[in-house]
């Protein structure tokens, strides 16, 4: 049992994902794409957060602080993806994860959980961190913050 082939595709691409969650009614962040073999002439702002299109896992991700370290960062990131998302960088910014599905026509949900992080959810900290317990804690949210993540997901997934 997994996702249906459309969800499936959809969230593979950060472009279409955005899109589609902008569609309805979800907030993301501005983004900007640069494309591996098109001169963009897009002026971008920094510090910023480039991302490989189509990979997960945080891989080929790099955070770009000012002018000197783009190009290096669209080196990486291009040997990932022809088609690179570009956001703007925010500090301490808070992420959670949450994950559903509907069973019998009610959606089930997991607990919220924050993920503990340094600059952003490498790779590394994802899935090579053993240095702290396995045990999933939920964050500490407030009712109304719980109710708008679980709406935000309702809207992703009902239309797919």
């Amino acid at each position: 049992i997994g996702p249906r082939l459309e969800a499936s595709v959809l969230s593979f691409n950060k472009e279409l994902t955005k899109l589609y969650a902008k569609s309805v009614g979800v907030k993301t962040l501005d983004y900007t794409m640069l494309r591996k073999n098109q001169n963009s002439k897009e002026k971008l702002s920094f510090p910023c957060i480039i991302k490989p299109a189509r990979l997960g896992s945080s891989i080929g991700i790099s955070i770009v602080k000012d002018e000197k370290d783009l190009e290096y960062a669209k080196d990486v990131g291009f040997e990932f993806d022809n088609d690179l998302v570009v956001e703007e960088f925010k500090n301490n910014i808070k992420e959670y994860n949450l994950a559903g599905c509907m069973i019998n026509d009610e959606f089930v949900f997991s607990i919220i959980e924050e993920p503990k992080k340094k600059e952003f959810l490498d790779f590394e900290q994802k899935y090579l961190s053993f240095s702290g317990h396995n045990e999933l804690i939920e964050a500490n949210l407030s009712e109304e913050l719980k109710e708008k993540l679980k709406d935000s997901f309702k809207k992703i997934y009902n239309p797919l």
